[in-house]
């Protein structure tokens, strides 16, 4: 084997050993979260017709299911250092709040062990069924 083909094979190695520990450390991820962010930053408040489409449609932040989900998923987001899709969302938010409500690892969790059992309960009922207890509340 020459010199060249030995280096090239090495080259090789070298090359598939990156590509496997850029995926495997979630570098995708990351190129993902920060061209969103980015797009994110040029497309919020931007007059251009072609981006009206991209812009957030952020209503009503008052309901309280949908406060509890936000804290809940920028805890989850803050809990794994996910600070460039967190960044995205106040990009896109006009005001996020400062504490979640989840001061500990076991709080979300147990928070999530609710939302299974609720959404397993759900799931046991069948869609009549479902249509039936809406239009007959007890």
């Amino acid at each position: 084997m020459s010199r060249e083909s030995e280096i090239l094979e090495l080259q090789e190695i070298v090359n598939n050993s990156t590509i496997e520990e850029y995926f495997e450390k979630g570098g995708n991820n990351n190129s993902q979260a920060r061209y969103i962010f980015e797009v994110s930053k040029y497309v919020v408040n931007n007059d251009k017709s072609v981006f009206v489409p991209l812009q957030p449609r952020i209503r009503d932040m008052s309901d309280p299911a949908w406060m509890k989900s936000l804290c809940y998923c920028l805890a989850i987001l803050r809990r794994y250092k996910m600070d460039l899709t967190i960044q995205t969302i106040k990009n896109e938010c006009s005001s996020l709040p400062r504490s979640t409500g989840f001061g500990r690892v076991s709080e979300l969790e147990m928070f999530w062990r609710q939302m299974k059992a609720v959404s397993r309960g759900i799931s046991d009922q069948s869609f009549s069924d479902r249509v039936y207890e809406f239009a007959n509340p007890q």
